[in-house]
């Protein structure tokens, strides 16, 4: 009976001592991490982000756009007019059909005005912005833009905790 107490209490520790990594953000029992030192393609953004026992980030409530907004997205206007980092949308299997890293539909979206639009024929991969893109624009702040996949942005890869 005892060794069973040590037990039912380690596990208890364990889950309420649960951290993440430095360097990585805790929210609702995942981490988070924005990896803003080299921009890579999405494609290139989600192999580093396998490489740390990851994914890019899976956004699937306001509350979470919100999280990333204020905690990875904020910008000093005297540097630069925005911020952009890669999700982990694409609906580069079937156009039009947004799906998650995993496979899972999109429950929720925030998608700028008119937006996803496939632009060119070429956009499959979905970014969260903040800022100005164009001069006279108006603000984009914390909205999903469908974008070429090949360029190059910031990323964010989310683990479990």
């Amino acid at each position: 009976m005892k060794l069973l107490g040590i037990i039912i209490l380690t596990v208890l520790v364990a889950n309420c001592t649960a951290e993440c990594d430095k360097g990585w953000k805790s929210f609702d029992s995942k981490c988070l991490k924005l990896f803003d030192d080299e921009k890579k393609s999405w494609q290139g953004a989600e192999d580093t982000c396998e490489e740390s026992d990851a994914y890019l980030v899976k956004i699937e409530s306001k509350a979470k756009n919100t999280f990333l907004l204020d905690t990875f997205l904020q910008f000093d206007k005297s540097e630069t007019d925005n911020r952009e980092a890669w999700t982990g949308l694409t609906d580069k299997e079937e156009e039009g059909k947004f799906v998650w890293t995993d496979g899972t539909s999109a429950n929720f979206t925030k998608w700028a005005d008119e937006q996803p639009n496939d632009e060119d024929g070429e956009q499959d991969c979905a970014e969260i912005a903040n800022g100005v893109f164009w001069p006279g624009g108006p603000p984009q702040i914390g909205v999903w833009n469908d974008f070429q996949c090949d360029r190059e942005l910031y990323y964010i890869c989310e683990k479990e905790q």
